[in-house]
């Protein structure tokens, strides 16, 4: 099944719902940089032939951005599966006295 985000009408109808949810948004074809706070909290990748957004996220996500993405996505596309993939990365000499 295609997914509705294949178009470029329901990738700006996506962009708007995030806006309109209060998230900063930055848009370019299949990608959305996502702020929320203050601070760049993610890009989301969307890949609609394969009926997927992947958002990826560097450092702890704020659960409500997480919920209001889900939510933007399932009024343009309810079918879509939104995957988050972490891109923390471990610092040396960070975290627990060793």
């Amino acid at each position: 099944m295609r997914s509705m985000l294949e178009t470029p009408g329901a990738r700006l109808k996506l962009l708007l719902e995030l806006r309109r949810r209060g998230l900063y948004v930055h848009m370019h074809a299949y990608e959305y940089i996502l702020g929320y706070g203050g601070r760049i909290v993610g890009v989301v990748l969307l890949e609609p032939w394969r009926g997927t957004a992947e958002l990826y996220a560097g450092e702890e996500l704020p659960p409500e951005v997480l919920a209001l993405l889900r939510g933007a996505l399932r009024e343009v596309d309810p079918h879509v599966k939104l995957l988050v993939v972490s891109t923390r990365v471990e610092r040396p000499g960070r975290g627990a006295p060793g």
